[in-house]
C-alpha cells in the first residue's frame, strides 16, 4: 500500500469544501506539529503493545474507502491509499466496537441476502447516514483474529459514499467526502499483510468517534 499526497489532491480539487474538511481549517493536529515539532502526550497518546482484532459484530457499508492519514510525532503525516479506487475495499462500522473497520483483502459480496433480522442497530446506522436510504439486505464475511499494531494518530479517511449525488462529478456517480477524526483517535493495522504488503485490517477507533445521520462525527 503506497503512500501517495492524495489527500493534499482531494483538498485542492473542491476550493469550497469538501466532507467534513474546509479551507483554511486544515488538520489540527499537523498546524501543532509544524508549529511546536512534536505533541504533547495528551494530544499524541498511542496504546502500548499490539492488541487482537475484535469481532466486529454488525456492520454498516459507509461507502468505499479511499484513503487514511496517520500522524506522527515527527512534524509531517503519511497517506495511504488503495490501488483501485473503482473497486474500492468497502468502509465499515462497528456499532459495538464505535470503530471504523476496512478489510482490504477479504470478500465482501454486494449479492444481499433480503433478510434483515436481527440487524436493527446496523440498519439503522446505515438508513440514517445515508440519509434515507434504506438498506436492502446483508452480505456475511469472515475475517480473523489479527494482531493489530497502533501504526499512528487517525487524521482522516477519505471515502465515497452513495448517500451524496453526482454534482461535483465524482466518479461512478458518487459523492467523495473527506472526514477529519480530531483528538484521541488512533489507527491499527494487522501485522499479517498480502504479497503487496497490504493490511489484511485497518481499523480506526478513539476519541469520541461515532456515525449519526450528519456522517462520521468525533
Amino acid at each position: 500500500m503506497p503512500q501517495m499526497a492524495a489527500w493534499r489532491a482531494v483538498k485542492m480539487r473542491y476550493p469550497n469544501g469538501v466532507g467534513n474538511w474546509r479551507p483554511g481549517v486544515g488538520s489540527s493536529l499537523v498546524a501543532r506539529l509544524k508549529r511546536n515539532k512534536s505533541l504533547t502526550p495528551a494530544e499524541y497518546t498511542l496504546p502500548k503493545g499490539t492488541i487482537r482484532l475484535p469481532d466486529p459484530g454488525e456492520t454498516a457499508v459507509l461507502g468505499r474507502a479511499l484513503e487514511y492519514v496517520t500522524i506522527e510525532q515527527a512534524p509531517g503525516m503519511d497517506v495511504y491509499r488503495f490501488r483501485d479506487e473503482v473497486d474500492a475495499p468497502k468502509l465499515l462500522w462497528s456499532p459495538r466496537h464505535k470503530a471504523l473497520m476496512i478489510f482490504p483483502t477479504t470478500e465482501i459480496s454486494d449479492d444481499l441476502i433480503p433478510d434483515l433480522t436481527g440487524l436493527d442497530q446496523a440498519v439503522g446506522v446505515y438508513n440514517d447516514f445515508h440519509w434515507g436510504q434504506k438498506a436492502r439486505g446483508y452480505s456475511p464475511f469472515q475475517v480473523k483474529d489479527w494482531e493489530m499494531v497502533p501504526i499512528g494518530m487517525s487524521d482522516t479517511v477519505v471515502y465515497r459514499s452513495g448517500k451524496g449525488t453526482d454534482v461535483r462529478d465524482d466518479p461512478m456517480g458518487v459523492q467523495e467526502y473527506v472526514h477529519q477524526h480530531g483528538d484521541a483517535v488512533v489507527t491499527y493495522v494487522s501485522k499479517e499483510t498480502d504479497r503487496n504488503g497490504t493490511p489484511r485490517a485497518v481499523m480506526i477507533r478513539g476519541g469520541s468517534l461515532d456515525v449519526i445521520e450528519p456522517g462520521i462525527v468525533n
